[in-house]
């Protein structure tokens, strides 16, 4: 009876390459390339200078900068589980939705820094670090735990909280969710009662070609002519495009904003927001394009109060 061979053992894993020196890290870095191309885990760079150097998005995940000079670095979306920056440089530094679970600040200068949206635990160590200034958002000190990672009352009161949830939810949540959405219903209305309109006479009163235009035509005719389906009104369409890109904006916070507070209430903590990419630009367009929409509103106004009447 033939016996089975046995399986041929699987080969051991591949060790992990090594992590870059110091050397050239610093080459790197003085180089002005990015850093990117590096592996960083596990490094040990105590010490070393890196002013406004670039690590976003990299992974330092065990990484030492004990006594680094840090300053103005960005190390936005970062991966620095258990990385130690004891001692460390970090004024005005950006390190905002980082993952800095387990890391290491104790006595490390984040004046001015910027912590929004990152990831803590409770052994995450702030114990001696200087926070004059350190933004920080309600979420990333709830995740401190209790004793809020080492620091004191008086390193609690020098903190900047900014809470860019709480900023959206103050202009597009609670009360102003329904004025945001009574706006944004009125600006539609005229455009869907116009095709409304349209669509109800080509039922009851059918035309033939060449009398004849598409429903999305006469729309664009509407929009682009300010509604007199006239000739073409460059102020209409100007005025009706950045309204559009107004209310697409306004709308999606409002949204947005309600989104964040129920997953809130769900989890019972706020949820990780950060006002950035298309978020940032809608939040910050609006507060530029209400003035638009204002000067719309006074400007109809104007016109209304001019209608004859009747004495």
């Amino acid at each position: 009876m033939a016996t089975e061979e046995p399986a041929p053992a699987e080969p051991p894993p591949a060790e992990p390459p090594p992590p870059a020196t110091r050397e050239a890290l610093e080459a790197q870095h003085a180089n002005n390339a990015g850093l990117r191309s590096l592996i960083l885990t596990d490094g040990h760079y105590d010490g070393i200078v890196l002013q406004n150097a670039r690590f976003d998005g990299m992974d330092l995940r065990r990484a030492i900068f004990q006594d680094a000079n840090l300053v103005g670095a960005s190390l936005v979306g970062v991966n620095a589980v258990r990385a130690t920056f004891t001692k460390a440089k970090l004024g005005g530094a950006d390190l905002r939705t980082g993952d800095f679970t387990d890391a290491q600040f104790n006595s490390a200068d984040l004046s001015h820094a910027d912590v929004r949206g990152c990831w803590f635990s409770p052994d995450t160590n702030f114990n001696g670090a200087t926070v004059t200034g350190l933004k920080i958002d309600r979420r990333a000190l709830r995740m401190l735990g209790n004793d809020h990672a080492g620091m004191t009352a008086a390193d609690l009161a020098e903190l900047q909280i900014e809470d860019d949830q709480v900023k959206l939810t103050t202009h597009f949540g609670g009360f102003w969710t329904v004025l945001h959405l009574m706006a944004v219903t009125i600006f539609v209305l005229p455009y869907v009662i116009f095709s409304i309109r349209r669509y109800v006479t080509a039922q009851i009163l059918p035309c033939a070609p060449p009398h004849c235009t598409s429903l999305r035509e006469a729309l664009w005719d509407y929009i682009v002519t300010g509604g007199t389906n006239d000739s073409l009104d460059l102020r209409a369409i100007v005025l009706f495009f950045l309204l559009l890109l107004y209310n697409v904006f306004r709308a999606s916070l409002v949204f947005k904003a309600r989104s964040l507070k129920l997953a809130e209430e769900a989890a019972g903590i706020p949820r990780q927001f950060v006002l950035s990419g298309y978020w940032k630009a809608a939040y910050y367009g609006c507060q530029w394009l209400v003035w638009v929409n204002l000067s719309l509103v006074l400007w109809h106004a104007y016109h209304f109060l001019g209608t004859p009447v009747r004495q």
